[in-house]
């Protein structure tokens, strides 16, 4: 059964292990994607615009849109996923992928005004407006298979599809489709205790959402992993084996909390989402923030009465606005006053606004008269955010193989960092906690000041190179008779495995530096080769390469001893290719050779009696197998702590000497005569 203990992400696809059979995998959907047709690879998209001959008609035309959704995982990304799962640690290879098996499953439609299942039609459009879409036709229940496919209709005005028509043509696709599925599964066995501030988690999210910013699940993992950190969310686990179980834990009851939580405040749409709130007090709030402000600037007793009629949230915000406005009409005590008009905003503007003459004391209580408050102290400079560097504390292997690689791109602002992780497969821990990076592998992440985040990245095994030895006996197969089609007695008693050349049934495996081949399974012959070409990860690309070893009768020429033996090794490349071809697996030959005995002919006292080597007789089929060791990059993010530049003197020495001698001579003693 699947089990929900530490799933896997690959390139967006959640994979989970299962309970009891470690090579058995299963996989959640991907993104949901047109159908393609069958017939021509075309997808199953097709847009109808009409308009009725009759002008003078009320119903002036429409369109139809028809189309199909699907759920199913490409070819390609299955096998990808299939070679990172071959490299899992725990995993026994050969692994099986199968999409998780669904109890229940609804599919729905999100077009422009209307969203629903096959069935849902728009509401009565009011006066003077028009509904774009009218009817949403198909499904409400997908295929419930591998694939999940579902097809929809849908209805337009004449307004709605001209507004389709050219949204398409801009490369636009205002229509979505949701699904929403039920699978059993089997939870890991924990003991935890969580313990959250709902009313701070509901702000922190209510907050982007009123600023219309979209949620997506890289963002959402972000807000709730800066929750944990910030004590908003705390987890408790109250029996674990070690560090690592403890933290095991710990991620797996925060993404319990998460997706219950979201389950009950988020829902997929297109238009931008707002949370279960109270409306009226939403608008009293902001309502009540406004009247803050004014009365700010006009008088602290007014910035008052509005900031508290706006409960929790106008008070925030005519603080705000009051300490601005109070300020411009009387200095540090105007800002005081509109401090107080909003509640929590008030402290720091009585903190900013103390004036140090007596009418500046008499603004604190009432903005409109402290007219000369204005020569207040200044507010303290806002302490300068550091640059964060990425340090390097190693690779393995060192350096990292080619096309692999973390390389950070600094913030231009604020704390939230951007790493780009190059190389697919990777996966991403942060803190040990796993990220999602996007398409383009970059993930976000906020670095506090003073503070350091540990980023770990993991690469699936680097592919190598590897090659079998499909080994013969002495002048094996015979020449006589032999025939690959109609395949004679010999021939097929190779490739059907039921020879008793001792050599091919036993020395064969991949390769050693010399000897006989390595293998430690229970195969024999031509079963090895099968099962080793069956293990090797897609594109399965296969040279082949077969030789001989001075195997001709004794006084031959050289002619005649090169020619026997390449048409020896001919024989045996027949088998070789043969026996890939019965492995069940795509496989793709990119070159194949008979060689004869070049190789042997080469060295000197080859023509010896004694020449020739058993280690020669034989076909070299190479390929790239999967890599047993993953690749590793582990580094830090680190911020140094911000720096609060000094405090300039505002206050130049107010008594400069302004009364020059005022006593000059101003009669100067005349001479008279």
């Amino acid at each position: 059964m699947l089990s929900l203990e530490k799933p896997i992400t690959i390139d967006g696809i959640t994979v989970f292990r299962d309970h009891a059979d470690k090579s058995q995998f299963w996989y959640l959907p991907g993104p949901v994607d047109l159908a393609k047709r069958q017939a021509d690879g075309r997808k199953e998209f097709n847009f109808l615009k009409y308009r009725v001959a009759d002008a003078s008609a009320a119903d002036k035309g429409g369109g139809f849109v028809t189309f199909v959704t699907t759920l199913q995982l490409p070819s390609s990304m299955e096998s990808k996923i299939v070679g990172r799962l071959n490299a899992e640690p725990g995993a026994v290879p050969p692994v099986r992928l199968t999409c998780a098996t669904f109890e229940e499953g609804t599919v729905q439609c999100i077009a422009l005004n209307v969203q629903g299942g096959g069935g849902t039609s728009a509401q009565p459009a009011a006066p003077g407006t028009f509904n774009a879409v009218e009817h949403i036709l198909g499904a409400t229940v997908p295929s419930m298979d591998a694939a999940n496919r579902a097809a929809f209709s849908l209805s337009l005005s004449a307004e709605g599809a001209t507004i389709l028509e050219q949204a398409l043509s801009d490369g636009m696709t205002p229509i979505g489709v949701v699904y929403d599925f039920k699978y059993l599964a089997m939870r890991p066995a924990l003991r935890v205790t969580i313990t959250a501030d709902f009313e701070r988690i509901y702000n922190h999210f209510s907050a982007s959402l009123e600023g219309q910013y979209a949620w997506f699940k890289a963002g959402i993992d972000a807000a709730f992993e800066s929750l944990v950190q910030n004590g908003v969310i705390d987890i408790q686990v109250e029996a674990f084996t070690d560090a690592e179980d403890k933290r095991d834990q710990e991620k797996w009851a925060l993404d319990f909390f998460k997706n219950d939580l979201l389950s009950k405040w988020f829902e997929p749409t297109l238009v931008p989402g707002k949370l279960a709130s109270d409306a009226a007090s939403a608008g009293d709030g902001q309502s009540g923030g406004s009247g803050g402000g004014q009365g700010g600037g006009t008088g602290g007793s007014g910035g008052s009465s509005g900031g508290g009629s706006g409960g929790s949230s106008g008070g925030s915000s005519g603080g705000s606005s009051g300490g601005s406005s109070g300020g411009s009409s009387g200095g540090s005590s105007g800002s005081s006053g509109g401090g107080f008009a909003g509640g929590t905003s008030g402290a720091s503007g009585t903190r900013s606004g103390g004036g140090t003459s007596a009418s500046g004391s008499t603004g604190a209580t009432s903005a409109g008269t402290g007219a000369t408050g204005g020569t207040g102290s200044a507010t303290p400079p806002a302490p300068q955010i550091q640059p964060a560097a990425l340090t390097v504390d190693s690779t393995e292997p060192s350096p990292l193989p080619a096309g692999l690689g973390v390389t950070h791109t600094p913030a231009a602002s604020g704390l939230v960092e951007t790493i780009t992780v190059t190389g697919a497969g990777a996966v991403v821990k942060v803190d040990d906690q796993v990220v999602a990076a996007d398409a383009q592998g970059r993930v976000s992440i906020t670095v506090d000041p003073d503070s350091a985040k540990r980023i770990d990245v993991e690469w699936p095994a680097s592919a190598r190179e590897q090659t079998f030895g499909l080994f013969f006996d002495f002048d094996k197969p015979a020449e006589s008779g032999w025939k690959t089609n109609p395949p004679s007695p010999q021939f097929r008693a190779y490739v059907d495995n039921t020879t008793t050349d001792p050599r091919y049934r036993d020395a064969s495996g991949t390769l050693r530096i010399e000897g006989d081949g390595d293998w430690s399974g229970s195969e024999r012959g031509a079963d090895r080769l099968m099962a080793w070409i069956r293990n090797l990860p897609t594109p399965r690309n296969l040279n082949f390469q077969a030789y001989a070893s001075h195997e001709h009768v004794s006084g031959a020429s050289e002619s005649q001893r090169e020619q026997y033996n390449r048409r020896l090794s001919q024989r045996r490349l027949d088998v070789a290719l043969a026996v890939a071809r019965r492995a069940g697996v795509p496989i793709t030959v990119t070159a194949q050779a008979a060689n004869g005995d070049v190789v042997p002919a080469a060295r000197p006292g080859s023509h010896t009696p004694m020449g020739g080597d058993p280690d020669n007789r034989v076909v070299h089929v190479t390929g790239r197998a999967a890599g047993t060791t993953p690749n590793r990059w582990h580094g830090r993010l680190r911020r140094p702590a911000s720096v609060t530049p000094p405090n300039p003197n505002p206050n130049p020495n107010p008594n400069p000497n302004p009364n020059p001698n005022p006593n000059p001579n101003p009669n100067p003693n005349p001479n008279p005569n």
